[in-house]
């Protein structure tokens, strides 16, 4: 899924880093501060969840726009306590065209 989400990114000319983990995710985040406008994140990994991977980030950049993506349904994350009410999700299996938006309008706002 990782792949196919950086190649519809890359086509539409987006530059994407790409991480295996929340902790490589963040160590990338600390190298590359200044050129990332956008993290992308699953919510459920393994090692660290994406709402740590995010708040590792936003220690860093506090207000880091981000996104989170799951394979799970809405109100499991919910009743988990995973969901973050600032940072929209996108349910896979994701269309790309989705993706698209949903990352253009982060963006913009």
């Amino acid at each position: 899924m990782r792949r196919a989400i950086r190649c519809v990114l890359e086509e539409y000319g987006y530059t994407v880093l790409e991480a295996a983990d929340g902790e490589e995710g963040i160590a990338r985040f600390a190298v590359n501060t200044v050129g990332i406008d956008l993290v992308l994140c699953d919510l459920v990994m393994p090692r660290m969840n994406g709402r740590e991977t995010i708040a590792g980030i936003r220690g860093r950049r506090p207000g880091e726009k981000a996104i989170f993506i799951s394979g799970y349904t809405a109100d499991m994350f919910n009743r988990d306590g995973l969901m973050d009410v600032d940072i929209p999700v996108l349910l896979k299996p994701i269309k790309p065209m989705d993706l698209l938006r949903k990352v253009r309008q982060v963006l913009d706002s």
